[in-house]
């Protein structure tokens, strides 16, 4: 639990980094929040886009944490490697969707190291769940003579 802290910690300095960029588009891009894509305006505002990104990342720990804790390794790192396939998938398609979509080519560099930032976020995740050595076999044990009274 103590080394989820430290990745929480991670998360966190990565979510602030990200926002910051976020905040950080084109003039563009601003113009075209405020006058068509109203439902975006939150990634104009470093705070409200600090916390959005920071739960999704929390979110990402919380599952596989619980799952971590709930089930042996085997379902651990298949959840882990779900959770990999969707974080690589998504900043793929992300690099995709900023270097074809012509209104998001327009949004600045800075503004896609944010979003790749989030997808990177949850891969870092994922890895370290991977890499995560099995819970301690005293542990397991003392569990499964609690489940035979």
């Amino acid at each position: 639990m103590k080394k989820a802290l430290y990745l929480a910690i991670f998360q966190l300095v990565l979510s602030a980094v990200s926002a910051y960029l976020l905040s950080k588009m084109s003039f563009v891009g601003r113009l075209g929040i405020n006058l068509f894509h109203k439902e975006y305006k939150i990634l104009k505002s470093p705070v409200e886009t600090f916390f959005l990104v920071f739960a999704i990342e929390i979110l990402a720990i919380i599952i596989l944490q619980t799952v971590y804790t709930l089930f042996n390794k085997k379902i651990t790192n298949l959840t882990a490697v779900l959770m990999l396939l969707i974080g690589i998938a998504g900043l793929g398609f992300t690099v995709y969707d900023f270097t074809y979509e012509f209104s998001h080519k327009l949004l600045k560099t800075k503004f896609h190291i944010g979003f790749y930032l989030i997808w990177i976020g949850i891969i870092i995740t994922s890895i370290y769940y991977l890499i995560l050595p099995k819970r301690n076999s005293i542990k397991i044990i003392q569990d499964e003579i609690i489940e035979q009274n």
